[in-house]
């Protein structure tokens, strides 16, 4: 194997050739045009859209537009000239949605009205701010339906809706003398300052989110992430211990995915190498700035005056505390990529105690995690996640969300040490006939 470092330089360079560079923007620039996609009409259950649209894979399946795909589409696509209109119409496409049905659904499928990918609630002003500026450059007229899809009353200091609708009214808006503005009406001249710069914060941190495995970034929820045990070798934990998540878990009983965090059936997620240093700008870049408007929010928490002001400070710090817990899941998911596979793939004994030494850590830290995200879910007044209020599905938590993250915590419990391993040929059991394949 390649050298593997699980626990990286995170000042380390990545050292790659121009020409093996130039070799991978020409392939994506030439794969583009084979995702793209045009269905102006209803068609069986495939929802019309205005526009052309970028699917998630040339295959005869996904060929629909997706919700949160579209945000990370739009990012790479937004400022390529051979590709930026096809950017916007998405955007458009997301609108229109909207004006139809009165929400975004998961995708462009009727049988996803039912159910949204939700919208982050932190703040993410500047990065906003960038796209609708550059939009506006480029002559797009409509840029929002009725100043976004989330609910006041479930969202009462969404400064990310604010910012699009100030936008559409003034395409001349200073960022930065809005921002003071919104935060001096919700929190008052005196904690103002501090607001901004919490959102700076959260926005800094959500550039640096290197989006390690996009399928659980995008996702999360249907790989059950946030309840389900995440330790060295998962089968130590019985399949009749995990069948509260596994049935509810994107998976078929063959698909690795349910013991193996790398894979999704065929598809290789991320290679240890890469997770191993994902791992690492998350821990320099990425937390400290979560870190830093989780400190300042708690300092304003105590001098904030009026009833509007407290309410503010407490709807953002529960939410940027439910967001540093989400950013600690994807971020201990990584790490058990690069932990797991780069002991399997190693036969270096030091590279293998380096790669337990990270999974040892990983593992107390997510239980940590898991202990800070239930107490949220226990004392938090601020709907700072949607839950389902008929029942648990693959797509949607339920109000028995806390039992489930106990049950987490409990499973995790004495597991740090565990030696990593992944059955092999657990695709391939047959239920009744074939047994575990034993490390």
């Amino acid at each position: 194997m390649s050298k593997l470092s699980c626990m990286p330089n995170v000042h380390d360079d990545l050292h790659i050739e121009k020409k093996d560079l130039d070799e991978v923007f020409q392939y994506i620039e030439g794969y583009w045009p084979k995702l793209i996609r045009y269905h102006p009409k209803d068609l069986k259950t495939l929802i019309g859209l205005p526009n052309s649209y970028i699917v998630p894979t040339d295959s005869e399946i996904f060929q629909e537009q997706y919700y949160w795909d579209s945000y990370l589409i739009v990012r790479a696509l937004i400022n390529n000239p051979k590709y930026s209109h096809i950017a916007i119409g998405m955007v458009e496409n997301l609108f229109y949605m909207i004006e139809r049905f009165g929400i975004i659904p998961n995708a462009s499928r009727f049988y996803f009205l039912s159910r949204s990918q939700p919208p982050l609630l932190s703040s993410m002003v500047l990065i906003i701010y960038d796209k609708i500026k550059d939009m506006a450059e480029q002559e797009v007229e409509t840029a929002c339906f009725m100043g976004g899809a989330v609910p006041q009353s479930f969202a009462p200091f969404n400064i990310n809706q604010e910012l699009v609708r100030a936008f559409q009214a003034d395409k001349t808006l200073n960022l930065k003398e809005f921002l003071l503005s919104k935060a001096v009406s919700w929190v008052g001249p005196d904690l103002a300052e501090d607001l901004v710069k919490v959102w700076y914060h959260s926005d800094e941190a959500f550039r640096s989110f290197p989006i390690p495995i996009w399928i659980y970034a995008a996702w999360s929820v249907w790989y059950r992430l946030m309840i389900r045990p995440i330790v060295p070798n998962i089968e130590k934990i019985s399949e009749a211990d995990r069948a509260y998540y596994e049935n509810f878990l994107l998976a078929t009983t063959h698909n690795r995915t349910r013991i193996d965090f790398r894979y999704d059936v065929g598809f290789d997620l991320v290679d240890p190498a890469h997770a191993s240093f994902c791992v690492s700008v998350m821990d320099r870049d990425l937390m400290p700035e979560i870190e830093k408007a989780l400190k300042l929010l708690e300092s304003m928490s105590g001098r904030a005056k009026t009833g509007e002001a407290k309410a503010c400070v407490t709807d953002q710090h529960d939410r940027m505390r439910a967001l540093k817990s989400w950013y600690r899941t994807q971020r201990n998911v990584t790490a058990w990529v690069a932990g797991v596979h780069g002991y399997l793939d190693s036969n270096d004994a030091k590279e293998k105690k380096e790669c337990r030494d990270l999974l040892h850590s990983m593992v107390l830290d997510e239980i940590q995690n898991a202990k800070e995200l239930l107490r949220l879910w226990e004392t938090a007044k601020t709907n700072w996640m949607i839950v389902s209020g008929v029942g648990e599905t693959t797509f949607m938590y339920y109000k028995n969300f806390g039992e489930l993250v106990k049950r987490k915590i409990e499973l995790m419990q004495g597991h740090e040490n565990d030696e990593p391993y992944v059955d092999p040929e657990f695709q391939w059991r047959v239920p009744g006939l074939t047994s575990p394949v034993t490390a």
